[in-house]
């Protein structure tokens, strides 16, 4: 409906606090605003489903419809959700908006529900950047009609506290849940001319040059480029009257160091003149620079706002090429002094360039479908869209690339014109995305950014062979196909606002390389802008949200590799061309971290989600790693690829020198990834060990509602698997109500509820939306693993709590322990999955004994606790079954115990291990003895004893948990502990502070491994110590008191590795 609130571009408003430091506690000037909203154009303005969808870079359930529309309108906002059973679904939208409450803040929207019923409640609330949520609950909504709302500031309260003015909004959502659907029907919600006032601060606007704000994406930039040698001279002007007494600017390089600071400018009638405030020279960087200005209004309040641009350096001259991976002198200096080993990669790679022979591009035609072609297609046999619109495109680049490559490298002329008559094609389609993407507003989709970069790679090799008409039927093409749409879609919309999703990685990989490539080269627009710096805003904005600070990745590792590998080859070109670094200066650097510890060195790795099970570890990412960090680990596993050329030029291009490699197995085998959510947990780094990954965690794109869910691998086969990693997606019938949900996984449920869990939130920065369970502790070893996990927060309300925990006693003694609670009574089961061996379920199971034969592997469980009432056995549509152990029904709390033992095999003849289990429950305690041949292994987990010292199995400790292994004559091998005291079984430690602590014993050795917050740590020995080794270096400052045979030493802050002799 229209309204008199502009809302063509969306004013999301983000208070980008870009400017210089001003005056120390100087409060900002800000102005009324109000961010509207009225889906008009049938596109989404940074809107996103809440909850969020399981993939959100294709959610065919968000969309703009026509029908219903409020009187006057021709679009409105739509979320639909199909139930998979009676138990219930949600639907709903969030947006980020970055703004301040005043006293005159009101929300305004039209919201319709379409359903078969009222939910309970329509939920609204208002997220502040603090982390505090504000509600307004509107009780049984009406539906199958629209409902006005209009809604005063007061009206949203949190902890029955009322929402003030002067608070600063990070996000908006609105939510019906159904606690009970009919699972034949769809609920949808609607929403329509979405208004919401507040207060923003003033800006700065310049005059000269021209400039974009980019609020949704937290950038503003220049449209002018500068260079070595040019003056930077700018205008501005404030928001409405000019009143402001002074403006200073700051220039800051792309290190953020100030080289022009508090300069001021001068007024010239209505507007603020820099005038030449710096000048470029060859010694500086090129890349990113900002420059900031701050104005003084009369009131003594600041008006602060700046603006980025890109300072390339050298000029890039229009027509010269090539230039997006080397220059033409580059090239020729690389061919003549390659060692014979790059000579021969070279050969390799380009003996591999073969589409521009075999391909008939005369046969190739532009695909017109009649119907929409996306993956609207469900079911076994549906279409593969991929057979349409996408293969007439795929085919000629495939041309245009193998064709370029082997004109530029090897002065294949027939191959450089074979290459430019596909690009020239390619340029005659009318869409690079499929035609039925624009139908529905999708402007682009991944596939694009496979079209764009080798037009733009085309572009720029073949260079010489083109006509300058034809120079400009490729340009024009490049900005009306690929930059032009990238830009309304994933950047002035924001599409995919979370930014979690491969799919911008691809898109902006080709689009960057594309525009790139044309720079310079238009003479009425030669920056390329505002499009390369917008595409580069998103490009950054998906790098910080999904590349997560601990090595970890915001989806599973397929994606990983998938985004990374295209992306890594954008950031080689904006690195040379533009000086723009987001590898050295982001979290992308480590992103080799996580497969470089879960992996098996042949790249199978546990993992989570819509996953394919294997890594290529000597692939692009690794080798670019490589070529351009230095990176030592990933060197290790690209210098030995024993296939020379597989990764094609690129892997001749980035060809590895003067990298020292270092083998991952210096370092502790087991890790933590707090951001991501996992747990890695390692018997060592030897292929025939065991690798258990645990998921606890925020949610994201492809994942699914699996929380608790853990892997476990030995030998390079899977003995605990999940029904995901085999999914055909989409077409699959079984995946949304089986591959998807908690029964898919090695996961509880509630009274045999097969979608027991609601999603997570995402990790997407929004702060007041981070209900999603978390690692609450962790310990990672050489000799001990352990960790905890609290994943009541997924269980739909069924449950109050709900903790899991794994202990690892390597290498081959597992323990997984579930405390349960509710205020209900229900039933709970465990679900345990594995892949069938030779076509048969590989999982047995009698009275509390599961065994899970692979052709490689075995797995022994002993089901301790509780009381199993009853199993079942079941196959799924592919080669898995799982295994469901129920307990009595009308329990509300509950504790589930069992041992596991993995073991390498060389097959399913070899006879087991005799292992013994025994269940000890003293009182608030539970726990198990393991006896076996030449070991006794005794873990107990404080389930209900008041914390302290207390005494258990004839041990005093006050630790929540522990673990002691002791040999035949009764001596303490190895201890784990998460405490600060345990006196027992012949060993005595003690820690001044809470610790996670490991200690094992072998002759005239002692080895201690202890994760604290720093500590002195106090442990019987019974002579004193030779030597001692902290972190590999020696002790200092410890004492052994010869009465008490203790030794005492102070252990830094985090890990910390003790060798006593």
């Amino acid at each position: 409906m229209k309204r008199s609130v502009k809302s063509a571009i969306p004013l999301i408003l983000v208070c980008v606090m870009m400017a210089s430091p001003g005056r120390p506690n100087a409060e900002t000037e800000k102005v009324p605003c109000i961010v509207s909203f009225d889906f008009e154009t049938a596109e989404f303005y940074g809107w996103e489903s809440y909850p969020y969808a399981q993939d959100i870079g294709w959610d065919p359930r968000f969309l703009c419809l026509e029908e219903p529309t409020h009187p006057g309108s021709r679009f409105s906002l739509a979320r639909m959700m199909e139930p998979n059973d009676v138990m219930g679904t949600y639907v709903g939208f969030t947006r980020q908006i970055d703004m301040w409450t005043s006293k005159d803040t009101r929300w305004k929207c039209l919201v319709y529900l379409t359903a078969d019923r009222r939910p309970p409640q329509l939920e609204l609330s208002i997220c502040l950047l603090d982390g505090r949520r504000y509600l307004r609950i509107i009780g049984s909504p009406e539906v199958n009609r629209w409902l006005e709302l209009d809604l005063p500031l007061g009206d949203f309260t949190a902890n029955g506290r009322p929402l003030e003015a002067g608070q600063r909004i990070q996000a908006v959502t609105i939510k019906a849940e159904y606690p009970r659907t009919n699972d034949f029907i769809s609920y949808t919600i609607h929403l329509d001319d979405f208004s919401l006032s507040g207060e923003r601060p003033r800006r700065l606007l310049t005059v000269e040059p021209a400039s974009t704000v980019l609020d949704q994406l937290n950038s503003v930039y220049l449209h002018r480029h500068y260079f070595f040698g040019d003056p930077l001279t700018l205008t501005v002007k404030p928001e409405g009257e000019d009143d402001l007494t002074r403006v200073v600017c700051d220039v800051l390089s792309p290190e953020g160091k100030a080289v022009v600071s508090r300069a001021r400018l001068v007024r010239s009638g209505a507007v603020w003149k820099a005038d030449k405030v710096y000048t470029f020279s060859s010694k500086d960087p090129s890349g990113a620079w900002r420059v900031n200005f701050t104005g003084l209004n009369p009131q003594g309040l600041e008006v602060k706002w700046g603006f980025s641009f890109l300072m390339p350096g050298k000029r890039l001259a229009a027509g010269v090429h090539p230039r997006l991976f080397f220059t033409a002198a580059e090239l020729k200096k690389r061919l003549a002094t390659q060692t014979a080993p790059e000579k021969q990669l070279l050969e390799n790679a380009l003996r591999g360039q073969t589409a521009w022979r075999t391909t008939d591009i005369d046969a190739i035609e532009e695909f017109r479908p009649g119907l929409f072609n996306g993956y609207t297609a469900m079911g076994p046999y549906s279409v593969d869209p991929g057979l349409g619109w996408r293969m007439p495109m795929t085919r000629l680049c495939n041309v245009i690339q193998s064709g370029a490559w082997q004109y530029a490298l090897a002065g294949d002329e027939g191959a450089g014109l074979k290459a430019k008559a596909a690009l020239l094609k390619l340029c005659s389609f009318g869409y690079w995305t499929g035609e039925g993407w624009y139908r529905i507003n999708n402007h682009v989709h991944f596939p694009l950014g496979y079209v764009a970069a080798p037009a733009g790679l085309g572009y720029d090799l073949l260079y010489p062979l083109l006509t300058e008409q034809e120079r400009q039927t490729v340009r024009e093409a490049i900005v009306e196909k690929a930059l032009k749409t990238t830009y309304r879609d994933l950047v002035e919309m924001n599409r995919m606002p979370s930014n979690l999703t491969n799919h911008i990685a691809v898109t902006v990989f080709g689009t960057s390389i594309a525009a790139a490539a044309i720079y310079g080269d238009e003479a009425a627009n030669p920056s390329v802008e505002p499009w390369l710096s917008g595409i580069l805003a998103k490009m950054k904005a998906f790098i910080d949200r999904t590349y997560y600070p601990d090595g970890g990745y915001g989806e599973p590792m397929s994606y990983q590799d998938m985004a990374t590998r295209d992306l890594v080859q954008a950031l080689d070109v904006l690195s040379r061309n533009f000086g723009v670094d987001y590898a050295s200066t982001t979290s992308l650097k480590d992103t080799y971290l996580y497969p470089l510890y879960a992996t098996y060195t042949n790249g199978v790795l546990p993992d989570f989600g819509d996953v394919s099970p294997r890594y290529d570890l000597a692939g692009s990412t690794f080798t670019w790693l490589s070529f351009r960090l230095k990176n030592p680990w990933t060197f290790d596993f690209v210098k030995d690829r024993g296939e020379p050329g597989r990764e094609g030029v690129l892997g001749w291009l980035w060809y590895p020198k003067g990298v020292t490699p270092k083998s991952r197995t210096e370092l502790v085998p087991s890790r933590h990834f707090p951001v991501k959510g996992n747990m890695v947990m390692r018997s060592g780094w030897e292929d025939a060990g065991s690798i258990l990954a645990f998921r606890c965690g925020p949610n994201s794109n492809h994942y699914h509602n699996d929380q608790g869910t853990f892997f476990l691998f030995t030998n390079g086969n899977e003995l605990l698997s999940d029904a995901g990693h085999g999914s055909s997606y989409y077409t699959n019938l079984y995946y949304p109500c089986y591959y998807t949900q908690g029964i898919g996984h090695n996961t509880m449920l509630v009274d045999g509820i097969a979608e027991s869990q609601w999603p997570a939130d995402y990790e997407n920065g929004v702060v007041a939306l981070r209900n999603y369970p978390k690692i609450t502790s962790s310990f990672a070893g050489w000799t001990a693993d352990e960790v905890e996990g609290d994943l009541t927060c997924v269980f739909r309300n069924l449950i109050t709590g709900y903790r899991r925990s794994l202990l690892f006693l390597k290498p081959d003694i597992l323990f997984l322990y579930d405390k349960v609670r509710s205020d209900q009574p229900h039933s709970y089961s465990w679900l345990f999955h594995a892949e069938h061996t030779n076509g048969k379920s590989s999982i047995t199971y009698d009275h509390g004994d599961l065994r899970i034969d692979r052709p490689r592997a075995r797995l022994d469980m002993k089901v301790l606790a509780p009381e199993i009432a009853s199993s079942r056995l079941r196959t799924s549509d592919r080669d898995e079954s799982f295994i469901t152990l129920t307990s009595h029904d009308g329990l509300k709390d509950t504790e589930f115990l069992a041992v596991l033992r993995p073991a390498a095999t060389s097959g399913p003849t070899d006879p087991a291990k005799k292992m013994e289990a025994e269940l000890l429950q003293p009182a608030g305690w539970i726990g198990a003895r393991i006896k076996e041949d030449n070991r006794t292994t005794l873990a107990m987990f404080r389930s209900g004893a008041p914390a302290g010292k207390t005494t258990v199995g004839g041990c005093a400790t006050d630790a929540d948990r522990f673990a002691v292994e002791t040999a035949p004559d009764g001596t303490a091998r190895s201890l784990f502990l998460r405490g600060t005291q345990f006196d027992g079984m012949g060993v005595s430690v003690r820690s001044s502070n809470q610790a996670s602590l490991s200690v094992s014993f072998a002759d005239d050795l002692a080895q201690v491994e202890a994760e604290t917050a720093g500590t002195t740590l106090t442990l019987r020995l019974p002579e004193k110590p030779e030597e001692i080794d902290l972190n590999g270096s020696p002790a200092s400052g410890w004492t052994y008191d010869q009465d008490s045979q203790e030794l005492r030493l102070c252990i830094p802050e985090g890990h910390c590795q003790l060798t006593i002799k």
